[in-house]
């Protein structure tokens, strides 16, 4: 998911956390932390992917949205998908990072503009 993902997506799943932990992760000289999202989310490598994801759920406790954390006792297998998402992150079968897309409408105050947008949640 977050490799066919687009740069503007990636850049927002980014912007939902503190500027302070994405320039400690990131180790951005860039002092925006629009410029740092941007920065990160245009990189596209499966290593770069994986640095987002285990950002994301490294930093989870930090994201501005709502998040819900389900546990088992390890004699679950972890699905490979959810509805409307996928599974991100895999660690060891034992914990893992799952994303799905939703939409919302938006307002753009600078042009008055009503559209939608995607993002990602946990």
């Amino acid at each position: 998911m977050l490799q066919q993902a687009s740069v503007e997506d990636r850049k927002r799943l980014l912007e939902l956390f503190p500027v302070a932990n994405l320039r400690q992760v990131f180790e951005s000289k860039k002092t925006r932390k629009e410029e740092i999202c941007y920065a990160e989310a245009s990189k596209s490598g499966n290593a770069q992917i994986k640095r987002v994801a285990e950002f994301v759920d490294n930093h989870l406790g930090c994201c501005k949205q709502h998040v819900y954390v389900f546990s088992h006792d390890g004699s679950a297998k972890l699905p490979d998908d959810v509805a409307d998402g996928e599974k991100v992150l895999d660690v060891d079968g034992k914990h893992g990072l799952y994303l799905s897309r939703a939409e919302y409408t938006v307002v753009l105050r600078d042009r008055w503009k009503k559209t939608r947008w995607n993002f990602y949640g946990r």
